[in-house]
């Protein structure tokens, strides 16, 4: 357990630092929240902006983050350090998953906040179906992490699984 509280430590401080990361977790809560309060269609579906971005947060952000975070530190051999450290790959991909999970999910709430007309239960509701959305792109993010060279080849097989799997 401490070695994967200690995981998510170190990524929180390299979020901070890794700009792109960070604006994976920010992007679509913030284009919800202006969408939402900027645009008013008559006709426009109750929730639309909330829905349409709450569902590629779901298919990008996660997949995105998580196998950045892996085929870079593949790539700068910090995985390898970690390893030599005592650090299981079990324990070190539960710590990164972990850590990815919860900055989305905090996203998630935010689509939650934007809901209109709903109760606290649909919330709830809409928040678990989320968190399931969140813990696939998880998954399959941490497959190509693993499964990649470098960060590059990464960033080039999440791309059109990332495409599928946000407007599926």
């Amino acid at each position: 357990m401490k070695h994967m509280i200690t995981i998510i430590q170190k990524q929180l401080l390299d979020t901070l630092k890794n700009k792109p990361i960070l604006i994976q977790f920010i992007l679509f809560p913030l284009f919800s929240i202006i969408m939402t309060y900027a645009i008013q269609i008559q006709e426009m579906p109750e929730n639309f902006f909330v829905n349409l971005f709450a569902t590629m947060y779901i298919g990008m952000a996660p997949l995105v983050s998580i196998s950045a975070i892996i085929s870079e530190e593949k790539e700068k051999n910090t995985l390898r350090v970690l390893l030599m450290a005592d650090v299981s790959p079990t324990q070190y991909l539960i710590g990164i998953g972990s850590y990815v999970f919860f900055m989305c999910i905090m996203g998630g709430m935010v689509f939650c906040l934007l809901l209109n007309n709903v109760t606290n239960i649909q919330r709830m509701f809409f928040l678990f179906i989320m968190g399931i959305g969140i813990i696939t792109s998880i998954i399959i993010g941490a497959c190509i992490g693993v499964g990649s060279k470098n960060q590059m080849s990464a960033t080039s097989v999440t791309i059109p699984v990332m495409m599928i799997f946000s407007f599926m």
